[in-house]
């Protein structure tokens, strides 16, 4: 009998000391992650996060944030922007920039041919009388969630989006370099706009709605992000 309760003690000792032993590895990769980011924030509030800087002959701009790898972008203005870590040391990411010198000329020069190529941008009323033109043409498909009654129709100048609905107000807004792509691809910015009366987000009930009214939606949007938008 007391044989038997030693056997009894020494297994839930063992259970115990594997419980202790899990918490305690779980408590270890809590912390290191948490002081690996609060480790990397000391070391972004002290020194200036973004920096300009010349790699292979390529003017760049360094952003230093919490992310594991470089990241390397040419915006379709041409300039070039590369994110990494604050820990990382810049030597790493000249050589990085240097190393892909000839990929961003290549594309710094497709940038560029893009802008000379672009049509001249209209006036903000000749842009706005001809989105409310289609518009009119588009309204009657969704005349009866609007109430009968038409949306707002704006205009601005945005170079990060074509367009933003506000269901809230009743309005849409529409980026003056819009005016410039083609007519086909106007319709389906302002198609998509309205679809977000009925479905603000771009889950999937968004996209049949789309295609169920433009069956070709996803080769026009996939055309349209070729297309640079301008502000001026």
């Amino acid at each position: 009998m007391p044989q038997a309760k030693t056997v009894k003690f020494h297994r839930w000792q063992s259970r115990n000391r594997y419980k202790f032993h899990r918490l305690f590895v779980c408590d270890k990769i809590w912390y290191d992650r948490h002081r690996k980011i609060r480790w990397e924030a000391e070391i972004l509030a002290g020194k200036d996060t973004t920096q300009q800087r010349t790699a292979g002959g390529v003017e760049y701009t360094l952003v230093r944030k919490s992310v594991k790898n470089m990241n390397l972008r040419v915006r379709k203005d041409g300039t070039v922007q590369v994110s990494a870590n604050p820990r990382m040391a810049a030597a790493r990411i000249d050589a990085f920039v240097a190393a892909h010198a000839d990929w961003i000329r290549a594309k710094q020069s497709e940038a560029c041919r893009r802008m000379e190529n672009a049509p001249d941008l209209p006036t903000m009323e000749q842009a706005r009388q001809r989105f409310e033109e289609i518009s009119s043409r588009i309204y009657p498909l969704f005349a009866g969630v609007l109430g009968n009654r038409p949306p707002e129709i704006r205009v601005s100048r945005m170079s990060s989006r074509w367009g933003v609905c506000y269901p809230d107000q009743h309005r849409i807004t529409l980026a003056l370099g819009l005016a410039a792509v083609p007519q086909p691809l106007i319709y389906y910015v302002v198609l998509h706009e309205y679809c977000h009366f009925v479905q603000p987000n771009h889950q999937k009930p968004f996209w049949d709605l789309m295609e169920r009214y433009m069956p070709d939606a996803k080769l026009r949007r996939k055309v349209l992000q070729t297309y640079p938008c301008r502000k001026q």
